[in-house]
């Protein structure tokens, strides 16, 4: 079914209020009052077609008006409060005694004769009402000047608000009951649950939200769609930084390519300027073997490091790099296969990645050329030599193996596992140092530790989680409370997202059970315009 349209939903300026618990609509409602307008200056039909329209955009907005129409009835359900004290002491024969109407008359009805109503009226006394005066439908009070919400109070006051019933058959609709137990933050989103499949009936996945709950039906909805409904919202990551296009970026990169480039052209030319003018204040014969003599030096220091770069290269290269990742490449995947319920995750997921690495570097130097480049390769030496050394901690017998094969020395063998077993020792005294200190210097109080296992007890209940799409810990939703409120024909249980449909709601003295924000006499309009049609 296509919802109604949501064209200014939550339009401030219109006021119309909900049934959701959004932070604009908590003002609407706040302001209901000034939506109602003064009814003296409008026809029937105006003041109806008005009542109408307020009503309807709370009650069942999402549901178009010819279904709500077929669903009105006009047959509303009421009950009435018997006093406990009568029943006891009468049977009930006492109606039919008398003349037939009961052998006393009631107290609500005036028995006064009409010669003296008179003179009761002119004293401004009430006829026929002396017994118990609270319990009187209508009581008019005389020159005072009330509001309009106390005029609704007072001529409604005792009353059955019958009118306020008018919506009742929405209540029975499962979208709407699951926003009156608290389950859902709007009847839009319940219907989502609903479509869903979040929501059973009597242990039955319902999937329709026009589905008419009867008395005693159970409906329950996953908890994890309540928990996103009710709670916080998680704060929005941290806005990215645009990315570029490549037009923009080469255009940045060229710019950057321009103003290096005059920046060394600027500084070459500094250093000509610095070089002619003493070149000026030396004389002719003593320039040239100067200078010879510097680049000379020159060239020589950079040939000792280029030498000991080469040195320092050729000594960390294993000499056959094919058999070393190949011996590297076995040994992972036995200790993977022998300790596969001891290695950590990460230590697992450094020997896989090792593992995929070489292979590629074995593909890489199988071709013309190939070994070379790969031998050269500094990425590939570094993983080779880190790779052993966790290999070694793993398990110490690769260091043996490693030399034997020949694909290690024994220094390169040595030098590896003594690094492990530093870092090993140095971490373990570090741990031992922090918690021998705090033993010796702090210890907790019998209140200090109540406290704690209470804030365990309270993380164990509501522990975070950032997988969730709510927020964790997690906590009610704000301008909840404005809403919190179950009707009488609901017996929900919160800890296991669970309400029982009791019974259809039911109109009593002052007190209608349909939850509406609207005052008796718009309901009454609005129940007006709906009876016309039937």
């Amino acid at each position: 079914m296509k919802l109604r349209r949501t064209l200014k939903f939550h339009s401030l300026k219109r006021g119309k209020v909900r049934q959701t618990w959004n932070k604009y609509n908590l003002y609407n409602l706040s302001k209901v009052e000034r939506t109602i307008p003064n009814y003296i200056s409008r026809t029937f039909f105006q003041q109806k077609w008005n009542a109408k329209s307020l009503t309807r955009a709370y009650h069942g907005e999402h549901i178009k008006e010819r279904k709500w129409e077929r669903m009105f009835s006009r047959r509303m359900l009421s009950v009435v409060n018997m006093d406990p004290l009568y029943m006891a002491h009468n049977d009930g024969s006492e109606q039919a005694a008398g003349r037939g109407s009961g052998k006393d008359k009631p107290s609500f009805e005036d028995v006064t004769p009409w010669h003296e109503r008179g003179q009761i009226v002119n004293k401004k006394a009430k006829p026929g009402f002396p017994l118990k005066p609270e319990l009187d439908l209508v009581q008019p009070v005389e020159d005072q000047d009330l509001s309009r919400k106390e005029t609704n109070l007072q001529q409604f006051s005792g009353q059955t608000p019958y009118m306020n019933m008018a919506y009742a058959p929405l209540e029975r609709r499962i979208d709407v009951a699951i926003f009156r137990s608290l389950f859902a933050s709007s009847t839009r989103q319940a219907r989502q649950f609903v479509i869903h499949g979040a929501v059973k009936v009597n242990g039955q996945v319902m999937t329709h939200p026009s589905y008419l709950l009867n008395p005693g039906d159970m409906f329950q909805v996953n908890p994890e769609f309540v928990l996103l409904a009710t709670g916080k919202k998680k704060p929005p990551p941290p806005p990215k930084a645009p990315k570029k296009s490549r037009k923009a970026a080469a255009s940045t990169e060229e710019g950057a390519a321009e103003e290096e480039g005059e920046g060394e052209e600027a500084a070459a030319e500094g250093e000509v300027e610095a070089g002619e003018a003493e070149a000026d204040q030396v004389a002719p014969g003593d320039r040239l073997p100067n200078l010879d003599a510097f680049e000379a030096r020159l060239a020589k220091e950079e040939a000792q490091k280029e030498g000991e770069t080469v040195t320092e290269a050729q000594s960390n290269v294993p000499g056959n790099i094919p058999h070393v990742l190949r011996f590297l490449s076995k040994q992972a995947k036995n200790i993977l296969e022998q300790q596969k319920g001891e290695l950590k995750v990460k230590k697992k997921r450094k020997f896989r990645n090792f593992i995929k690495m070489s292979r590629a570097a074995l593909a890489k130097a199988g071709r013309a050329g190939g070994e070379a480049e790969v031998a050269s390769d500094q990425t590939v030496i570094d993983e080779v030599n880190a790779m052993l050394r966790d290999l070694a901690i793993a398990d110490p017998t690769v260091a043996q193996k490693a030399e034997e094969s020949g694909a290690f020395t024994a220094d390169e063998v040595a030098k590896a596992t003594e690094e492990p077993q530093k870092e090993d020792q140095e971490q373990q005294e570090d741990k031992r140092r922090p918690a021998a200190k705090g033993r010796a210097d702090y210890a907790m109080s019998g209140e200090e530790v109540s406290r704690m296992n209470q804030l365990l007890k309270e993380w164990e209940n509501n522990p975070e989680d950032l997988s969730k799409p709510y927020l964790t810990p997690w906590e009610p939703r704000r301008f909840m409370s404005a809403f919190a409120f179950i009707p009488r024909y609901l017996e929900v249980n919160q800890n296991i997202c669970a309400a029982v449909y009791l019974r259809h709601p039911v109109a009593r003295q002052k007190y209608a059970e349909v939850p509406t924000p609207f005052p008796p006499h718009v309901m009454q309009l609005a129940f007006n315009w709906y009876l016309r049609r039937r």
